[in-house]
């Protein structure tokens, strides 16, 4: 899939059970598809298959040329999520249509950058196959308070044309990790996991991310599907501001956006009850978009 194969997860209900909604899930930058396992164990009980899998250069995928966290264009992200959910999607097409689940598309953090730039820019056609999309503090645009100096702006984009894979020069990343968990004793077991990509993005990847999101942000009104969005009140890596505008400016008629206080930003790993709260909402969602709920 795309320049660097993909490692899927798959997470299904008991056998013999039916299966209610299939939802296949983005993660974000650093982590990995092992993330949401946790989740998709509660999510399968409950009927929901989850699909999920490795962005290029991180967990158990390829890199490109050895560079982890890395890919030459967030299009190449986008395609690899493109072609996870066709594959997701094609496992239940012998089925007749009346039995065959329907598919929901998720991103968390960067993968909400990922999923909002295949539905609004690279294949919105996708919007009309969906039954929605959930978001979990996504990248809508990049926290301002991540943005250096104009100046310093430039000389990164003119380094990234011929120095894509150099570092950022910025360690909030790795130094700041703790900082997106409401959970402290899941931050400390994520540092140790060798499968996390804990360290600065590549200059190249930074450029992309901001001009994707800049091409995003000014389509948002072409999202036209059933909507569930949320986000931490306290996440300090993306910001809920961005997810509430959003939310106001979708044409989805079927849009629910909720900032969750007292919670950080990943969602998935906050403290016990916000994250039981979040799983609960979120196949609450799916199931009734679903038929099921």
């Amino acid at each position: 899939m795309g320049a660097a194969s993909s490692c899927v997860s798959e997470y299904g209900p008991p056998s013999g059970t039916a299966v209610k909604a299939v939802l296949v899930l983005v993660h974000g930058f650093t982590w990995h598809s092992l993330y949401f396992s946790e989740f998709a164990a509660k999510a399968a009980a409950q009927g929901v298959e989850v699909v999920s899998f490795d962005l290029q250069g991180h967990g158990r995928s390829e890199s490109l040329n050895g560079v982890r966290g890395y890919a030459r264009r967030m299009s190449d992200f986008s395609q690899d999520a493109a072609q996870v959910l066709a594959w997701a999607r094609q496992r239940h097409a012998a089925a007749s249509p009346s039995h065959r689940p329907p598919a929901v598309l998720g991103g968390e953090s960067m993968g909400g950058a990922i999923v909002l730039r295949l539905l609004l820019l690279q294949q919105p056609e996708l919007q009309q196959q969906l039954a929605g999309v959930v978001l979990l503090g996504p990248v809508v645009r990049v926290a301002a308070t991540l943005l250096p100096p104009a100046p310093v702006l430039w000389v990164l984009r003119q380094l990234a044309r011929f120095f894509p894979t150099l570092p950022v020069p910025d360690d909030s990343i790795p130094e700041g990790f703790e900082t997106a968990f409401g959970d402290p004793e899941f931050a400390a077991r994520a540092k140790l996991d060798p499968l996390v990509v804990l360290q600065a993005p590549r200059i190249g990847m930074a450029v992309e991310l901001l001009d994707s999101c800049a091409a995003v942000s000014a389509a948002l009104e072409r999202l036209n599907l059933p909507l569930l969005a949320l986000h931490g009140a306290l996440d300090t890596r993306t910001e809920p501001a961005n997810t509430l505008d959003l939310g106001r400016r979708a044409a989805s008629r079927d849009k629910t956006v909720r900032v969750v206080e007292g919670a950080y930003h990943q969602l998935l790993q906050d403290q016990p009850g916000i994250r039981e709260a979040v799983t609960q909402q979120i196949l609450a969602w799916v199931l009734e978009r679903a038929g099921g709920g």
